[in-house]
């Protein structure tokens, strides 16, 4: 709309519309700041679930796994083999939160 209201000036200053226009290029923009900050925002949150996400998956599974049995005990074996699982998966969960956000833009 803004190259159509450049390439047409003459016309527009020779009706008067300057007003009507300004009016309509800034409902447009108006919505696209709403979209840019929709899109900022999910970007945003993908990126603190990524950072967080190998820390949680941790925290989450082994509080399973030491309170579904009295006799489950973390032993620094278990730990350490368990935490070197969970690192590997961080690349997918990476890939998989760009996904998101990359389709939410999509949508939007």
């Amino acid at each position: 709309m803004i190259n159509e209201l450049l390439n047409g000036i003459k016309v527009v200053k020779l009706y008067a519309w300057e007003q009507p226009m300004e009016a309509a290029i800034t409902e447009i923009r108006r919505r696209e700041v709403v979209l840019i900050r929709k899109a900022a925002l999910t970007k945003s949150l993908c990126s603190i679930i990524n950072m967080s996400s190998p820390f949680l998956v941790a925290l989450f599974s082994f509080a399973t796994f030491t309170l579904s049995s009295p006799q489950n005990v973390i032993t620094p074996q278990i730990a350490f083999v368990s935490l070197t699982l969970f690192n590997q998966l961080r690349a997918p969960m990476i890939l998989l939160t760009d996904l998101i956000s990359q389709a939410v833009q999509v949508i939007n």
